[in-house]
């Protein structure tokens, strides 16, 4: 199968394809991609990489996706065990397979494959099971299903039988523990979202942004209202997409934070700006880039980082302190493993929800968040519906507390140009980062980068990463 690759451009237009990436098969609209003027290395070759591309291009290199279908049983009907307490969860189990039970589907994308376009789901055997538009599929009957599921131009007919494998059990998830730090995460999310219609302007962090005239007012009817959020860029003066790329996170009140591949992380000499909770604009210069050691060849030159490469984070130095009205944002918790057992297993999802930010300045709630303490992996994040993980040879995990029909409206995938944008949770009414988009569904993990960070960010003096403190909630281990 062919592999993805990312597109080069050099200065006349024409197009080079470099490291493995994916963006919607490689077309659509790349306004918004800008690359460092001159030479650059990619694949061990020298090419001459535009500064900008002033126009959209349409590009269709033939590449074909790469991605898989996982399904899973939603629902098993045999007899339901009485609720156990496991950790900071509660959960039954229903043992015992019926003749046929309901499904989740969700793509498993190959190594090196992304892409921002919505995946769809139809049905093709409408006799045996419906399909619906988040991939959760009803069982009409026993027998072969078929669903086609489509993404950015590529289908894949997937087949199943609506029969669950013999000696199957599905362990349903019932609620959070109360007074778990998992139940105090998962409320600062769903509360503010429920009884609240989700819209664009319900998403909106500001309801005036007139970057031009540098005046902010912050969106009171936003579902984040009142969450301290100061710790965003919300503007690089020079930066790509009208000013509306190359955005950071503060970190520290001399760093941020911002993704490096397409070289987003904003250049020596940007005008970056921050706004206060009371409306207050402070700007900034960026006088230094750090970049890990990596990023740099033999003859210590800068060279550019695409996906999936690790770790595509840039850290931007200041030319002054932000002040004390900005916050930086804190990362997780050291010691996470004993506070979210459920959050610190690799592959297997915490179903807790929390909080993107795209190049608009909207807060999108997410859910299944997923963290792994290995260096190297990436934080994760999923919609907010209706899940089921395989824990086991023959065990499932079902998540039915987001229901599609109340919390599927505040979807919204992310795009070009969203990345190196904040992804988190929030903790007691402020933002804790997780990492920066990478991808439409991932970022950069960025406490498993921690020594990396501070090592950087230590050049300027003392300065280092801060961690939430989740010491008033109970350990698991």
């Amino acid at each position: 199968m062919p592999v993805p690759r990312v597109l080069a451009f050099r200065p006349d237009g024409s197009k080079r394809l470099g490291h493995r990436f994916s963006q919607d098969d490689l077309t659509g609209d790349f306004s918004g991609v800008r690359l460092d003027g001159g030479e650059h290395s990619m694949d061990g070759e020298t090419v001459a990489v535009s500064s900008s591309i002033a126009e959209p291009k349409a590009v269709d290199c033939g590449v074909e996706a790469a991605f898989q279908v996982q399904a899973a049983p939603k629902w098993n009907a045999g007899d339901a065990t009485d609720e156990i307490t496991e950790q900071d969860r509660v959960v039954i189990f229903t043992p015992g397979p019926p003749p046929f039970t309901d499904w989740i589907l969700e793509i498993e994308p190959e190594e090196g494959y992304q892409s921002f376009a919505p995946v769809t789901y139809e049905s093709l055997t409408p006799g045996v099971a419906a399909a619906s538009p988040n991939g959760e599929v009803t069982a009409h009957k026993a027998g072969e299903a078929v669903v086609r599921v489509e993404q950015g131009g590529t289908v894949v007919d997937h087949a199943f039988s609506t029969v669950p494998p013999p000696g199957s059990e599905v362990r349903v998830f019932v609620r959070h523990v109360t007074g778990s730090a998992a139940r105090h995460i998962h409320d600062q999310v769903i509360d503010r979202l429920i009884g609240l219609t989700p819209s664009e302007d319900a998403r909106r962090l500001f309801s005036v942004a007139d970057h031009a005239a540098g005046v902010y007012e912050r969106n009171p009817e936003c579902w984040l209202a009142g969450v301290d959020t100061t710790c965003l860029s919300v503007y690089n003066r020079d930066g790509g997409g009208g000013g509306t790329i190359w955005r950071v996170t503060a970190i520290s009140p001399r760093h941020a934070v911002g993704a490096d591949h397409f070289n987003y992380t904003p250049r020596v000499g940007n005008r970056l700006r921050w706004v206060t909770m009371d409306g207050e604009v402070i700007e900034r210069t960026v006088v230094a880039r750090r970049h890990p050691p990596e990023f740099y060849d033999e003859a210590g030159n800068y060279v550019v980082s695409f996906w999936p490469r690790r770790p595509d984070i840039g850290i931007v130095v200041l030319d002054e302190d932000l002040p004390p009205t900005i916050t930086p944002a804190p990362l997780l918790p050291l010691d996470i493993p004993d506070r979210l057992p459920n959050l610190a297993v690799q592959n297997q999802s915490s179903y807790l929800p929390g909080v993107v930010i795209n190049r608009g300045l909207e807060a999108i709630p997410k859910g299944r968040m997923q963290f792994s303490q290995t260096l190297g992996h990436p934080w994760i994040f999923g919609e907010l519906r209706t899940w089921s993980n395989q824990v086991g040879a023959s065990t499932w995990e079902h998540y039915p507390l987001f229901n599609w029909e109340e919390f599927g409206g505040w979807g919204r995938g992310l795009i070009q140009g969203d990345s190196g944008n904040f992804s988190g949770i929030i903790f007691g009414g402020k933002l804790v980062l997780g990492g920066v988009h990478t991808g439409p569904s991932s970022a950069s993990n960025l406490l498993t980068y921690r020594d990396l960070i501070n090592s950087l960010m230590s050049e300027d003096g003392e300065y280092e990463l801060t961690h939430a403190d989740l010491s008033a909630f109970p350990t698991y281990t």
